[in-house]
């Protein structure tokens, strides 16, 4: 859905991060990223989430192997755009 989470947007204090967990395969960003962005605030979607669950879960299965942030970085911007 693109309906907008309940916020009070005049209770955030500048510069405040915002993040959605969410995230568009077009690259495009998501309703709240973008009201985030028209008032002003720094906001990022769901991508970075993705890239830090993906390096945990390498973490968790290969304990001795140093994780590739860089490949699993890269292999996201390369699957969404």
């Amino acid at each position: 859905s693109d309906a907008l989470p309940p916020l009070e947007w005049d209770a955030l204090a500048s510069g405040t991060l915002l993040a959605d967990a969410a995230y568009r395969r077009d690259g495009t960003a998501t309703p709240f990223v973008a009201e985030a962005a028209r008032r002003g605030f720094a906001a990022r979607d769901g991508r970075e989430m993705l890239a830090a669950q993906g390096a945990l879960a390498f973490r968790h299965f290969f304990p001795s192997v140093p994780v590739p942030d860089d490949a699993i970085r890269r292999a996201m911007r390369e699957a969404l755009p």
